[in-house]
Parts: structure tokens; sequence; C-alpha cells
């Protein structure tokens, strides 16, 4: 018997509004009526969710970092962030960096490790506090930031080439403005699931 040939072109998603969200249905959603009359974009699949957008683009844009920043410098993209980030505020306590960074004292202790023995960070206690660490950058750390940078600004520049001038400042000013924004938020989780876990820890003991 002849197969019939398979359509393999794209589906159409179709928008739906966010408002009457059913899980369980093509697409999590079946099309509705009428406008969303929230802010985000009408919803099909995640595809289309702003944050699931944000994520995918920043899995990109660390894929390409970490390619070049290997080949020319022999550097991976935490490494290179923590590098950058002691340059942007250095002399700096360990435990700002891991607030900064958004990394656990771990992975950063050892990274900062990593960076020390190529004599690219220096790590010394505080004269003031002798339970904290104070990183700075050494003098071929110092050069190895610059040289990093000016080459970090130039792929930058790459990138926005598709954008106006305008689209490139907004672009920026977003970002800015949404930033503070998720971190007051993501603390805000952070602290009340903390304190919901002690709540249930302590009904349990009573």
């Amino acid at each position: 018997m002849r197969k019939m040939p398979v359509d393999r072109r794209p589906q159409e998603r179709r928008p739906v509004d966010a408002a009457n969200f059913e899980p369980g249905k093509r697409g999590g959603v079946e099309e509705t009526e009428g406008a969303n009359s929230g802010r985000h974009p009408q919803v099909a699949d995640i595809r289309d969710l702003v944050t699931f957008r944000l994520a995918m683009l920043a899995g990109v844009i660390d894929r390409v970092g970490q390619s070049w920043l290997k080949s020319d410098y022999g550097l991976n993209i935490r490494l290179w962030r923590v590098l950058g980030m002691v340059a942007a505020l250095e002399p700096v306590r360990f435990g700002e960096l891991v607030h900064t960074l958004q990394l656990d004292k771990g992975q950063l202790s050892r990274l900062v490790k990593t960076l020390a023995a190529e004599d690219l960070l220096s790590v010394d206690p505080d004269p003031s506090d002798q339970r904290v660490t104070i990183v700075r950058l050494t003098d071929k750390g110092r050069a190895t930031n610059r040289e990093v940078l000016l080459a970090a600004r130039q792929r930058n520049e790459q990138v926005l080439s598709e954008l106006t001038p305008e689209e490139a400042d907004t672009l920026v000013r977003l970002l800015d403005k949404l930033h503070p924004l998720l971190e007051h938020r993501a603390h805000a989780e952070e602290t009340g699931q903390s304190l919901a876990r002690s709540r249930r820890s302590q009904t349990i003991e009573d």
C-alpha cells in the first residue's frame, strides 16, 4: 500500500487568553476569544513565556561565551564572571561575590581558588575581621580582565548590531528595570519558603 506523504510544515500556534489557561489541553490550553487582559503577550505553549525565552537566550549567550573564552583565554564563563566582578568591586568580600554572582559558597570557593592558582586573584583575610575573606585582582589578573573586557565589548557590539541605537538603549533600560524587581521577588519567595519550612518543623516538634 502506498504511504501518504507526511506534512512536516510547522503547525501554527493558536494564541490563548492566559486568564483561561487550562492544563491538559493542546499546548496546555484551547483557543479562547477575547484579548489577553494582562501585560504578558498571549500564550499558546511554553515557548511564548517571557521567562522561558529569556532563559533560552541566556543559554545561547553562555554557549557562545564559553567557546571564545576557552579558545582565546583559557577561561570558562564562570571564571570570567568572577574575574570581571572582582575587577568591578575590588577589594570585595567573598560573601558579597556569593550574593552578586548568585553562586553557592562551594562553587565560588572553587572558582576563586582556580583563579588564584593562575595568579589572577589574591585572597587575604580582612585585617579588621579575620573571619572575612577579601578578594582582589593581581597585576596579571588586572591585565587579563582589561583584555577580555575589550573583546567582550566588541562581541556585544555584534550582538546589538541588528538593533537601532534607540532599541539598544531601550533594551538596556528594560534589563536595568527588570533585574532588581526579579531579585526582590526571588528574595521574598526564598524567605517565604524558609519561613514555611521553619513553621512546619516547629509544628512537627510540637
